[in-house]
Parts: C-alpha cells; sequence; structure tokens
C-alpha cells in the first residue's frame, strides 16, 4: 500500500451544513480544506492535513468532536 499525509473525512450526517469546513473553521477553530474543491463527489467531505505534531491533530479532532457533541445537544 501507499501511505499519505491527508486525510479525507467523511462529514456528511454531521449536521455541519453544506459547508462543513467554513463551519468547522468558524465554530471548532479546525482548518480543513472543503470537499467541494475536489469535485462534486466532495460534497460533505472535508481534507485535512496530518502533516504535522501528532497533538495538533488530536486538538483539532477533540475540537471536532466538541462541535459535533454541541449540535446533537441542540437538536
Amino acid at each position: 500500500g501507499s501511505a499519505g499525509y491527508l486525510a479525507w473525512l467523511d462529514l456528511d450526517g454531521l449536521q455541519l451544513g453544506e459547508q462543513p469546513a467554513e463551519r468547522l473553521l468558524q465554530e471548532a477553530r479546525v482548518a480543513l480544506n472543503q470537499g467541494q474543491h475536489f469535485g462534486a463527489g466532495g460534497a460533505g467531505h472535508a481534507r485535512m492535513n496530518l502533516a504535522c505534531a501528532p497533538d495538533t491533530i488530536v486538538q483539532g479532532v477533540d475540537r471536532i468532536a466538541a462541535l459535533v457533541a454541541k449540535i446533537g445537544a441542540a437538536s
């Protein structure tokens, strides 16, 4: 297999709206690449760069999880 430093995240179904990467940037302070930039099939997805310190990745995932939990609690 091959390895890479980018993760393709399926955010569809997490109630983040049509621009999930933008919402995560605004509300969770996590910068991702919007999935639509990579074609029509990218809707509801985002790309995460993993070429950083492991603590940075953990912090980003924790922030995403906290926002998703907040949205779930509100609905």
